[in-house]
């Protein structure tokens, strides 16, 4: 059996010294450059990084003779990648301080000094790197660098590539089910609340409202900026541990997560107070961590289909009701917690996609053809039957009594 070694790539955010009247210059031509691309770009209704150069390249180095050749390739680059991204349906816009690229020709690193090119010259300097990263500083291989300037400070963002990493050859499938009123549940019993998070989010949101009625104050304008900033570190630093924790269980290969990239199209309208909350849920970060934090373990990050895993059950597979975070099976009277119940079913489902292959027919035209492979009462049997109702007396959310 051959074995797929993961290819890792992590970056790193550095404070550089870096001269401000040059390197704002640079950025500022950087940009100038950049929308020169996009002109020509529209102009000839393509993004093709050769036509691009042979179009642009001549122009720009008689226009900007000290702006190197190389940071012209990667400005070019970054205009046709920005296009493509779009494909024309609006004209992308640079702002004077955003980010620049380098490559390996243009930037340097040798121990904790780094060398980096702006306009007329390189740039070389001393960085004081975080004692977490040096591990990854020293053993990694330099792949590239970015420029940025942010509140009065210029930052590179070092990218490097890690050693191969082997993956788990054997181990078990961790459901985990993300949602707004517990960060994460996952299918062996363990629950991380976000009711910090959600306390910390409903105390921003009132002192934000204090000071947007003042916007038009420059003080104002500062402090929310500022604000918005704390907001999120506090979410980034809540991702951080929880899925540091998770990545690290022992005895797991692949953890399973439900595929939520159309969830904020089907979500709709549902309140003010719910959109609120709904738009300040972070899942696509605490996705991207846990990924990141299980290929460094050699572990593995899967996304399966979220369709109806909250009103699944994961005992008997048949159509439940769930009201709050309590979850009820009419078919086999199961009684648990909906979370819980959800990660039971998405750990299942990627489970059941290893081991069980699809049922396969012939069609029409004599080709094999894919069938869902699924009985007929599993679908929705259920999930709306008008006879399902309960009392107080009966207490069906009364968890002691189910699994």
């Amino acid at each position: 059996m051959s074995v797929i070694l993961m290819n890792m790539l992590r970056t790193i955010k550095v404070k550089v010294d870096c001269p401000k009247a040059l390197g704002l210059e640079t950025l500022r031509t950087a940009k100038e450059i950049f929308d020169l691309h996009v002109e020509i770009a529209f102009r000839d209704r393509t993004w093709n990084k050769l036509k691009l150069h042979r179009a642009c390249y001549r122009e720009v180095r008689n226009r900007y003779p000290k702006f190197q050749s190389s940071l012209v390739q990667t400005v070019r680059d970054t205009a046709s990648e920005a296009i493509k991204a779009t494909k024309f349906r609006r004209f992308p816009e640079k702002r004077k301080s955003s980010g620049l690229r380098y490559n390996l020709r243009t930037f340097s690193l040798s121990g904790r000094r780094v060398s980096f090119s702006l306009l007329g010259g390189r740039c070389k300097c001393e960085v004081k790197v975080p004692k977490h990263h040096l591990t990854v500083w020293q053993n990694g291989k330099v792949q590239a660098a970015t420029l940025n300037y942010d509140r009065k400070t210029f930052w590179l963002h070092v990218t490097f590539v890690l050693p191969d990493v082997k993956p788990i050859a054997r181990g078990k499938t961790l459901g985990v089910d993300r949602g707004l009123m517990n960060l994460a549940v996952c299918s062996d019993g363990r629950f991380f609340t976000s009711k910090a998070i959600r306390a910390a989010q409903r105390r921003f949101l009132y002192n934000k409202r204090g000071l947007q009625s003042k916007r038009h104050s420059r003080s104002a304008r500062k402090k929310l900026k500022d604000m918005r900033r704390r907001e999120q570190r506090f979410q980034s630093e809540a991702n951080h541990v929880v899925t540091k924790t998770i990545a690290a269980t022992p005895g797991v290969k692949t953890f399973a997560l439900e595929d939520l990239s159309k969830i904020r199209v089907r979500s709709g309208r549902k309140g003010r107070n719910w959109n609120h909350r709904f738009n300040r849920w972070s899942f696509s970060q605490f996705e991207r961590f846990l990924r990141y934090k299980a290929e460094d373990q050699g572990k593995q990050v899967v996304l399966v289909d979220a369709r109806f895993s909250s009103r699944t059950c994961h005992r008997c597979h048949a159509g439940g009701q769930r009201q709050g975070g309590r979850f009820f099976c009419p078919a086999c009277s199961l009684r648990t917690h909906a979370d819980l119940n959800a990660a039971l079913v998405i750990r299942d489902r990627h489970v059941s996609s290893l081991s069980a292959p699809p049922v396969r027919r012939h069609g029409a035209a004599g080709r094999p053809v894919s069938r869902p492979n699924a009985r007929r009462d599993e679908t929705k049997t259920g999930f709306q039957d008008p006879g399902l109702r309960w009392s107080a007396k009966s207490k069906p959310w009364d968890l002691s009594q189910g699994s």
